[in-house]
């Protein structure tokens, strides 16, 4: 039996391709067929190249006066783009873009690979030299992205390929060769140990998936598994008791199908410090996890509060800033995303100048910060409601305007060094360029600026947590493609980072949630955060419904925790009143003890009650009422009000 025919034989959804020889795909997704899809992938082998020919309603380029067919809206423009990523022991999630560049002409990015397009089909034809190693596991998928404007993204869609099952095809490669060795797991440790977490980190001398079964005498096991292979490993699990010793048995399997020799390490959970679980409000990442001072992830859920609602008449209707705090306070939400923004022409900055430079009125970033933003922030905090500082107007950037925004950050950064009760800096909302955004070859540039501001504000903060954005504003897939060729690691010393998401009608699917968020989450050991969730008018009934009830999904369910991703942590008694007029008494224990305290209940009072937690920048809306919600009315959760207005987006 030929090598080949022996891999197959251990791997059922592998197809063999010998050189010359032809082997199809059909495409086993179950997604949409109203915009571009791949009905089957052709493999070919040459002596040099590994052919790849996708077919079906492909439509690759730029389309004008373009229409959604599910929305029947009509757009300026869509870019249809084929992604297609390669993963074996030599590439890891090496990805292929095809589609137009900023001048509209097709191309393939990088150019590594041949490319071919003719009407139904493209060509991809990649060195063998690159791909070294037999097998090779190929996804791909078709990625459009609807224009409103010349440059401003809309709204985008996604139709995947699969082979049978939904899995990846994988594809053995008669002439390259099977990596010889077999898996192992090397360097396994406990690289962070509190009363309710630990962090697992491994290497194994092959790319595999993660298998994991933690034990404790008294307690059931648990298993957790990763399917992404990968031979740097680092696995965050929650929810353990404290002063528990634990034993942890890792495996995993290569790109192969050979199973690595599970190796086992031991820990003990440590004591809980009740004076840090009562006084200490700070938030910290750890893995995948947002958690408090204990180690125990915390639940964040919260509105948006963006200076220019002065300007649409929004938040008024509440009274002052303190007393929307506090309105919201009661219905169980314990964040505020504080939207903040130097100039919007036709608008109004620091709500109360318009057409003017909220930087020059008070004297420079150091004193917009002082004398505007601490006053402010203050007044959110002294409710109990921790502050995700959110610099929201990212729109046609040009050096001047990263620059003064970089200052913001530093002089940001020297204000609230020392001050818990600020949850989080959101670096730049949704970064978009005066030349470009909304564009892969745009992801370089982004990683630049972040790293720039994340860099000054560490001059003087070493302790909070940083949000950043994305090439495609958080919109949809694009978190990956941003952050993966880093190695998620945006340049923070301190590991202090969360990545942010935004979400609309198209995103509000099981399809995205578990593969573009919680596979992420995952794969790379780091939270997302959804700082964003438009539904208001988007979602019809059965959608809304099944949105709902994907929220309060048990943590053991291990989908995507729509907020700080993978908190598997259960939500207070009655959630953080996501659903519309639903509230939470036990998230505001304590309501009348100072700000700090209240903070610090937050935590107590996230018992065991279930359900699932979320982190969502919550806009009211106007609902029925014309003024607070009431049961029933409809929301958009996001930072702004729906429907009636225009202004920047997001």
């Amino acid at each position: 039996m030929s090598l080949c025919r022996m891999l197959v034989a251990v791997l059922t959804m592998s197809v063999c391709a010998l050189a010359g020889e032809t082997v199809t795909i059909v495409n086993a997704a179950k997604d949409s067929k109203e915009s571009a899809y791949i009905e089957r992938l052709v493999v070919t082998t040459t002596d040099a190249t590994l052919v790849l020919r996708f077919e079906g309603a492909l439509d690759v380029g730029r389309e004008m006066d373009a229409v959604k067919a599910n929305t029947n809206d009509k757009f300026h423009h869509a870019d249809n783009q084929l992604v297609v990523t390669l993963s074996n022991e030599a590439l890891e999630e090496f990805a292929l873009t095809v589609g137009p560049d900023a001048a509209g002409t097709l191309a393939v990015f990088p150019d590594k690979a041949a490319l071919k397009v003719v009407e139904g089909a493209v060509e991809l034809a990649i060195p063998l030299e690159l791909v070294r190693y037999s097998p090779v596991q190929v996804i791909a998928e078709m990625y459009a992205l609807y224009y409103g404007s010349e440059q401003m993204l809309a709204t985008e869609g996604r139709n995947l390929f699969s082979a049978e099952g939904g899995d990846p095809a994988r594809i053995e490669v008669a002439s390259l060769p099977v990596k010889p060795d077999a898996p192992a797991v090397e360097d396994l440790k406990a690289a962070e140990v509190g009363p309710n977490s630990v962090s697992l980190a491994w290497r194994t001398n092959n790319r595999t998936s993660a298998h994991v079964t933690v034990e404790a005498e008294g307690e059931a096991s648990r298993t957790i598994e990763e399917a992404y292979r990968t031979d740097g490993h680092r696995l965050t699990i929650a929810d353990l008791r404290p002063e528990t010793a634990y034993v942890a048995k890792v495996s995993g399997e290569d790109f192969a199908g050979r199973q690595a020799e599970p190796k086992a390490i031991e820990f003990r959970t440590t004591a809980v410090d009740a004076k840090a679980v009562k006084d200490d409000p700070w938030l910290r990442v750890q893995g995948k996890y947002i958690v408090d001072s204990t180690g125990k992830p915390f639940p964040l859920g919260g509105y948006s509060h963006f200076v220019g609602e002065y300007w649409w008449n929004e938040f008024p209707r509440y009274g002052t800033t303190a007393m929307t705090a506090r309105y919201f306070r009661s219905m169980g939400y314990n964040a505020c995303r504080l939207g903040l923004a130097e100039h919007q022409p036709g608008g109004w900055s620091a709500s109360i100048m318009k057409d003017g430079s909220a930087f020059e009125l008070y004297g420079g970033a150091e004193g917009f910060v002082k004398k505007f933003v601490r006053p402010l922030a203050n007044q959110i905090m002294d409710q109990g409601v921790y502050v995700i500082i959110d610099w929201h107007d990212t729109y046609g950037m040009d050096a001047e305007k990263i620059e003064k925004i970089a200052q913001f950050w530093e002089a940001c950064a020297a204000e609230f060094a020392d001050e818990p009760r600020v949850a989080m800096y959101q670096l730049y909302n949704e970064p978009c360029f005066k030349d470009g955004q909304n564009r892969i070859d745009l992801a370089p540039r982004v990683r630049e600026i972040m790293k720039d501001s994340i860099t000054r504000i560490r001059k003087h903060d070493k302790r909070h947590i940083i949000l950043v954005s994305d090439w495609n504003c958080g919109w949809g897939w694009a978190t990956e493609s941003q952050w993966q060729p880093v190695n998620f690691d945006p340049g923070d010393p301190q590991k202090q980072i969360v990545y942010s998401k935004h979400i609309s009608k198209e995103h509000t699917t099981e399809a995205f949630m578990v593969g573009g968020v919680d596979r992420i989450a995952d794969k790379y050991n780091v939270p997302i955060f959804f700082d964003e969730v438009e539904t208001n008018g988007l979602l019809p009934p059965r959608e809304t419904a099944w949105f709902y009830d994907f929220l309060e999904q048990p943590a053991e369910v291990r989908v995507s925790d729509v907020g700080v991703r993978a908190v598997s942590a259960p939500a207070p008694a009655g959630g953080f009143g996501v659903r519309p007029g639903v509230s939470a008494s036990s998230a505001v224990h304590g309501a009348r003890r100072g700000a700090d305290r209240r903070l610090a209940a937050d935590r107590r009072s996230a018992g065991d009650e279930g359900g699932r937690v979320v982190v969502l920048s919550l806009h009211t809306g106007r609902g029925a009422s014309g003024g607070r919600l009431r049961r029933g009315d409809r929301v958009r959760l996001d930072g702004h009000r729906g429907g009636d207005r225009g202004g920047p987006g997001g």
